[in-house]
């Protein structure tokens, strides 16, 4: 896997968060782990080298497993990821179709549902419909002479409530004719045109596609990112570190060993103040 694609899924599943802080953020559970572990064995066996034996291992398999569940973890991520991008791709041929070819596109639905007496209203735009769409193709059906509408959309309503309240003023209107208003959205257009075989503007989309796509995405991303390079990045949450800290100073009071857990208290609120530093994301990445 190219490198800058195999960061890029990383960035994104852990938030934005840089290699660097994700690295902060295993040593210091690291450390502090094996510190309680050892806190631990000490006041179980009274024995330093057994104790600091045990810690070792205990921390390694900890380690292990970690790594062995992060692993899967990617792999499930990048396959989800990958869906994920192929729908965008394939929206984004959907929108850039000119109007002749999204209205055949949106025929094969039509003709797939046996749909009759109809007004066509298509939506080729990035926003979802809104209710203004809604009395806007209702003006132009009730001067075709149609009994039924058609909103063809790239994405969903924007505000569904109003958009359902809409239609329905419109349906329950007194002199009015109109008697169905159906929304159709991308992706019941594809599934249309994906069983009548009229899919050649939704060919399947390659790995390498998706790789080209997250590196022009990628390139796009850093060229922004030096025009803004002066403005402070959004910290990521630190907070969590100071709480434990907290929690493990509290605890310092209550048994055994308090230097220790003091020790170790010292150590995470040292981490959180390096995490606030270091821990912020090169850029924010969209969901």
């Amino acid at each position: 896997m190219d490198k800058n694609v195999k960061n890029y899924y990383l960035k994104k599943m852990y938030g934005g968060r840089t290699k660097l802080a994700r690295a902060v953020d295993t040593i210091s559970f690291s450390i502090l782990t094996f510190a309680i572990l050892y806190v631990l064995f000490s006041s179980i066996f009274y024995d330093n080298l057994l104790s600091l034996i045990l810690s070792i291992i205990t921390i390694m398999l900890i380690i292990i497993t970690y790594i062995i569940i992060n692993d899967i973890k990617f792999k499930r991520f990048i396959i989800n990821e990958n869906k994920r991008i192929e729908k965008n791709m394939i929206f984004n041929s959907l929108l850039l179709l000119n109007e002749e070819e999204f209205i055949q596109c949106v025929q094969k639905y039509v003709q797939a549902n046996e749909i009759n007496d109809y007004y066509l209203y298509a939506l080729q735009k990035v926003d979802g419909v809104c209710a203004d769409d809604v009395l806007c193709a209702y003006r132009k059906a009730i001067n075709e002479n149609k009994a039924g509408i058609i909103i063809a959309s790239i994405n969903p309503a924007s505000d569904k409530k109003a958009v359902d309240e809409m239609i329905t003023k419109i349906v329950i209107a007194k002199n009015n004719f109109i008697e169905k208003i159906v929304v159709v959205c991308a992706d019941d257009i594809i599934n249309a045109c994906k069983k009548s075989g009229e899919s050649r503007y939704f060919e399947n989309i390659s790995e390498d596609d998706i790789n080209k796509y997250i590196e022009m995405r990628e390139a796009g991303e850093r060229w922004s990112r030096k025009k803004v390079m002066s403005s402070p990045f959004s910290i990521v949450p630190y907070k969590k570190y100071f709480i434990v800290a907290a929690i493990i100073f509290a605890v310092s009071f209550l048994g055994k060993y308090s230097l220790y857990y003091r020790i170790i208290s010292y150590a995470c609120l040292t981490f959180g103040i390096i995490a606030r530093k270091l821990g912020k994301n090169e850029y924010q990445i969209k969901k």
